[in-house]
């Protein structure tokens, strides 16, 4: 058993920080704010397809049977999506307003996923790295999004900004944790270069995402940020209102 702790860091760091992070989220969280952080980790699980990519020229851990996308990939992206929700969305408590339309939430978020799908292939197919483009293709994302909502702005600089530090503490304790779990980036290249012990693909990644990902979720399910309804959230049960309609 642990040699199977040993040499599984991918599963083994993002197993217990789940748990933390479901227990946090429905024991301090309204049922209201809890619901659109479980919807924005389930909405980000098919990005762990990326996994396929990044498998090539970015990192390649060890998964449990071998299986890619495997169930690490699959936790990573739904504590990605919950977290970066959570990070910029805490602060707005009700003035962060939701009009979610069922139809209208699953249109827009097929036709920017089959988009980003066919841009990566595309230029994938073109010899660009794997984390280039997935940079790229964030960063025109969130640009094409606040070109659109520009009232969203709010939720990529607090996104950014409380999910960064974060991101960088879990994973500078996690090769503390796992030592050799940094030699599952590849050295090649700018993005598997350590700065300050970390690779350079994940500092730039970490605040890319975290700006894009709680626009984008709240361009899907049509938010708006009401800034007359100024209200306190640093309560133990913090909301968002809105329902499902």
């Amino acid at each position: 058993m642990m040699d199977v702790l040993r040499t599984h860091p991918y599963f083994f760091a993002n197993l217990p920080l789940m748990v933390v992070v479901l227990t946090l989220v429905r024991s301090s969280l309204s049922r209201e704010s809890a619901k659109w952080a479980y919807a924005s980790g389930l909405f980000c699980i098919p990005c762990c397809l990326l996994s396929v990519a990044h498998e090539i020229d970015y990192w390649s851990p060890v998964r449990l049977g071998g299986i890619l996308p495997g169930l690490e990939d699959i936790m990573f992206c739904i504590l990605a999506g919950m977290l970066s929700w959570l990070a910029s969305a805490w602060s707005l408590g009700s003035r962060l307003e939701m009009s979610f339309r069922l139809a209208t939430a699953l249109r827009r978020y097929f036709i920017f996923g089959l988009l980003f799908s066919a841009l990566f292939s595309v230029l994938h197919l073109c010899g660009m790295s794997s984390m280039t483009i997935t940079v790229l293709l964030t960063a025109a994302g969130l640009v094409g999004l606040l070109i659109l909502r520009r009232g969203l702005l709010i939720l990529a600089i607090s996104g950014s900004a409380c999910f960064f530090p974060f991101y960088v503490a879990i994973v500078f304790v996690q090769f503390r944790v796992w030592p050799d779990y940094v030699m599952s980036w590849y050295p090649d290249g700018i993005w598997g270069q350590r700065v300050l012990g970390l690779p350079f693909g994940e500092l730039v990644w970490a605040p890319a995402f975290a700006a894009f990902w709680p626009v984008f979720m709240a361009y899907v399910w049509e938010a708006r940020v009401n800034e007359a309804g100024m209200s306190s959230v640093m309560g133990s049960k913090p909301g968002i209102s809105g329902r499902f309609v």
